[in-house]
């Protein structure tokens, strides 16, 4: 018995994307001659976890007399990978004025269908302007792998290259894995970018193209912001005050740089905010430097403890960064401290110095060096084998006053630098 109805696809894709929809057209004829009129209708896919149709574009009443033809279309969705046949839809085919018993089931015709991930749903694509250069705009394009399956052999192409005043505009990486980010930065003219993405996903080579728009700066009245070396960050400049702990003296900062003292010294340290609605404060240590231990706080000022661990030589600068919350919106500071040696560090090395100078003080100078804890008891225990020692070898322990008077020039000029 043949068919109460001929039906044929007509151009079906010969892939589609994973997960994406797209539409499948055929053509629907009813045989010429005395047939009855037949009603089409019931669309659907026999295995549902497969694929899924949409048929509101199909006619919920579609009739065909003898010799008719229509056309019907609707959307599939592809949930699996590898490959679809279309034979897998089913439809129904009704005499209008029959009995139910002569309701025909029919299938699509067969055809295969790749399915290929969608790159689409694997990579997300953004622009971010950072700055401008007159007519040109710096931004940055940043690549997130958002989806679930492991790319490889990746290629992305930017496009038109005459836009491009610099950056990298073709890039290729051996594989792009979940969750991983991608940035690039680029200086560019126009307001888009093209972006053409390739990949190899689940054996498969896919691809997709992206228009990217520049948005427009932050600057007033519609200009773009102005370019900058430093990327933005919004700074402030607040009311610091040092001392000693256990003192009452503050510490006078001298051209912005507060002088402090090494050897594990202990300073206060107090941030008075200069915006009103300030609500944190953070202070960070500088590692292996100053040791920050916050203290509660009291009214609109954060006070901290600092520790000074570094006792150095010859003195130097150390920059502690600090955070202010201002409605949810973070402000940088920075406060600047001299370290300089505490005085019995420096008279340590012109004796040490010193004692290496003579016979019997090459003995104590290991220890002296490697022992940064040494007393006080144990210093005057080699001076007192210096004095059993030879003239020449008592002539060379004035070394140590030289030396001494030599550290402190030295400090005095890096002071005079410092300063200014």
């Amino acid at each position: 018995m043949l068919p109460p109805v001929a039906i044929s696809l007509i151009e079906p894709p010969p892939q589609a994307s994973l997960g994406r929809r797209f539409v499948l057209r055929a053509e629907i004829a009813s045989p010429g001659g005395k047939q009855d009129a037949v009603r089409v209708h019931g669309f659907k896919v026999l295995d549902g976890r497969r694929a899924d149709i949409d048929t509101s574009m199909v006619p919920r009443e579609l009739t065909l007399s003898a010799g008719e033809r229509c056309l019907v279309s609707f959307d599939v969705a592809i949930h699996e990978p590898g490959s679809f046949n279309t034979s897998v839809i089913e439809f129904q085919v009704s005499p209008i004025n029959g009995p139910d018993h002569l309701r025909t089931l029919l299938l699509l015709p067969a055809h295969e269908i790749r399915v290929l991930p969608a790159l689409i749903d694997e990579i997300e694509i953004t622009s971010t302007r950072i700055c401008s250069y007159g007519t040109a705009a710096k931004i940055e394009i940043q690549l997130r792998h958002v989806g679930t399956f492991a790319l490889s052999h990746v290629e992305w192409e930017l496009t038109p290259a005459d836009r491009i005043r610099a950056g990298i505009t073709h890039r290729r990486l051996s594989s792009l894995n979940c969750g991983e980010i991608l940035r690039d930065e680029l200086v560019v003219t126009g307001d888009r970018l093209d972006v053409r993405l390739k990949a190899t996903c689940n054996g498969e080579r896919v691809e997709i193209s992206r228009t990217l728009s520049v948005a427009n700066g932050s600057g007033g009245d519609g200009e773009p912001a102005e370019f900058r070396f430093l990327e933005p960050r919004n700074f402030t400049r607040d009311t610091i005050t040092i001392k000693p702990e256990k003192d009452v003296h503050d510490v006078v900062a001298i051209g912005g740089v507060f002088p402090v003292y090494g050897g594990k010294s202990r300073y206060e340290v107090t941030i008075l905010p200069t915006h009103p609605n300030a609500t944190s404060v953070n202070l960070l240590p500088a590692a292996g430097r100053v040791e920050v231990t916050a203290v509660p706080r009291a009214g609109r000022a954060s006070p901290f403890v600092i520790t000074v661990l570094d006792n150095p030589t010859l003195r130097q600068t150390v920059r502690l960064d600090y955070t202010v919350m201002v409605e949810g919106q973070p402000f940088q500071g920075e406060i600047y401290l001299s370290i300089r040696p505490t005085n019995s560090k420096l008279w340590m090395v012109a004796i040490t110095a010193g004692l290496a100078l003579t016979a019997k003080g090459l003995l104590g100078l290991g220890p002296a060096l490697f022992r940064p804890d040494s007393s006080d008891e144990s210093l005057i225990e080699h001076l007192a084998g210096l004095l059993e020692a030879r003239w020449s070898d008592l002539i060379q322990m004035l070394s140590i006053l030289v030396i001494r008077t030599g550290l402190w020039v030295i400090d005095l000029v890096m002071r005079q630098f410092e300063d200014f």
